[in-house]
């Protein structure tokens, strides 16, 4: 089991298009999780589960800049963890 993206120690560039009226970011598009292991996998966020998307795919959109804490757990209930930095910056138009 092994996260493949993001992976530990990593500072992601999330493109955004500004934030909504509760000050979290509005991002141009969400984060495709990725990790090698027997599936099916769950993945969690600062400890909250991640559910699915509309097309059976992990996507994070991190709610605010900062650091955060994923998890991902496989069907033979191995564990893989990362600490990454989110960083927010302005999409192009």
């Amino acid at each position: 089991m092994s996260i493949l993206f993001p992976p530990q120690g990593a500072t992601v560039y999330v493109e955004v298009m500004g934030k909504d009226s509760q000050g979290r970011l509005v991002l141009k598009r969400p984060l495709k999780l990725s990790a090698r292991g027997l599936r099916p996998v769950a993945w969690y966020i600062d400890g909250e589960p991640l559910g699915l998307d509309e097309s059976g795919e992990f996507a994070w959109l991190p709610p605010v800049e900062g650091f955060y804490d994923l998890t991902v757990i496989d069907a033979a209930q191995r564990v893989d963890k990362s600490h990454v930095r989110i960083v927010a910056v302005e999409a192009v138009k």
